[in-house]
This record gives structure tokens, C-alpha cells and sequence, in this order.
């Protein structure tokens, strides 16, 4: 039978990256969906050589690794509106 995940809501309100581009940023996960920084398209490549090359796959690692939650990333605004229609 297969287990059950629950589910993560992470509510972020929209913000400028802080590499100046301008544009919105947002997280970068890894291969096992856990959190590595936010940033942008433009400051991605930069943010990503600080982690070894094989980050965005399922790695193996020296610790067990538990399964994050399903991860549904909500901005506040939008939630608001849905909620107050």
C-alpha cells in the first residue's frame, strides 16, 4: 500500500531578488525538494556553482534523506483573493 504524504503549503509573498536584476525571485529546491536558496533566472547559475553538480538529482547521501512533504507554494495575494471572492 502506498504511504501517504501530507502536504506543505509554503506562502511566500512576491519579492525582488537580491542580485538587482529586478525580477521576481523564488526557491530552488534540490533532488529530494529541499530548500536551497531563492534567486532567479538570471543569478541561477551563479547561486548553483556554490553546490556540487549532481544537487538537482536524487543524490546519494551519507544520511537517510526522509521524503519532504509535497511541497504547494502559494503567494499570499493570490490566496486572499481566492479567499475573499
Amino acid at each position: 500500500m502506498a504511504k501517504k504524504m501530507r502536504s506543505r503549503i509554503i506562502c511566500i509573498a512576491m519579492s525582488k531578488c537580491n542580485c538587482g536584476s529586478g525580477v521576481e525571485s523564488f526557491w530552488y529546491f534540490d533532488g529530494h525538494q529541499i530548500e536551497l536558496f531563492k534567486g532567479c533566472p538570471k543569478c541561477e547559475a551563479e547561486k548553483f556553482k556554490k553546490y556540487r553538480p549532481d544537487i538537482k538529482t536524487q543524490y546519494v547521501s551519507e544520511e537517510t534523506i526522509e521524503p519532504e512533504p509535497e511541497v504547494r507554494i502559494v503567494n499570499r495575494l493570490t490566496q486572499w483573493e481566492n479567499e475573499n471572492q
